[in-house]
């Protein structure tokens, strides 16, 4: 007999399932290969083992007292993040990011470094110098922004939605839904 063929039968060796004829082909193999010896004891080790483990004594109501605990112990809920301070974020972020562009596009950051330092100069004249060396960009400007107002006032719809419609019909999907029990 070959390991090969030997190693998968020692289960049932150990635990005598076999026929007579296989039982005296795996024991003449043993002792002739020490390596097939020395797994068939450690498997008779580890069957000893799990024939002599203490049982332990479970309550029949064991699940169910468990589960009791489970149920009152106070339900987790997830940290409330300010919408307010998200929004604010937001539009901080959407607002930075579009005087970037703004600032950037077609050489615009030195016509607006001027525009404001002829407002603080000279006043409303200069302002109204200060719109007209801008007006290069103004097509670029006004497009950008009025999409970050249109992005804006869409998650604000999007957040009303959800915590107004969606949310509450979550929560009462998951109060509905019947308990799972093992």
């Amino acid at each position: 007999m070959r390991c090969s063929s030997c190693e998968p039968l020692l289960d049932e060796y150990v635990d005598a399932t076999l026929s007579n004829k296989q039982m005296h082909a795996i024991a003449a193999h043993l002792h002739e290969c020490e390596a097939c010896e020395a797994m068939h004891r450690r498997l008779r080790i580890v069957d000893g083992l799990l024939h002599t483990r203490a049982m332990i004594d479970v309550p029949s109501d064991f699940t169910d007292g468990v589960m009791a605990q489970i149920r009152a112990l106070p339900v987790p809920h997830a940290p409330r993040r300010s919408l307010g301070r998200l929004a604010l974020y937001y539009l901080v972020a959407a607002w930075a990011a579009l005087g970037l562009t703004f600032a950037f596009y077609n050489g615009a950051a030195s016509r607006f470094a001027h525009v404001l330092g002829s407002i603080a100069d000279a006043g409303w004249q200069a302002l109204v110098h200060g719109v007209h060396a801008l007006g290069p960009v103004a097509p670029v400007a006004v497009p950008v922004g009025v999409g970050v107002l249109f992005v804006d006032a869409l998650l604000i719809a999007a957040t009303v939605v959800f915590y107004r419609v969606v949310r509450p019909r979550l929560a009462a999907q998951s109060d509905s839904e019947p308990e799972v029990t093992a």
